[in-house]
């Protein structure tokens, strides 16, 4: 079976709902939001739920590496 890739959706919009925990609204559905779990890996979306490693999911790991970031300048007394 062929995959489809689709291009990234620059106009997603990623919210962070707990610790490991965000939602990104779908690239094909508006309103939609898939949940991702950046500790497990997973996404709720289509994709995820087959375990295919998902845009939703990138999206979120690459805000969770902003945020550990910024707490990493916050701990040693830095400008964020």
């Amino acid at each position: 079976m062929a995959r489809r890739h689709r291009r990234h959706h620059p106009q997603a919009t990623v919210r962070r709902t707990g610790r490991y925990t965000f939602e990104t609204t779908s690239g094909t559905r508006p309103g939609l939001m898939h949940a991702q779990d950046v500790l497990h890996l997973t996404c709720s979306c289509e994709a995820g739920q087959e375990g295919i490693r998902c845009w939703h999911l990138v999206r979120a790991l690459l805000w969770e590496q902003g945020y550990r970031a910024i707490a990493r300048k916050t701990a040693r007394g830095e400008r964020a």
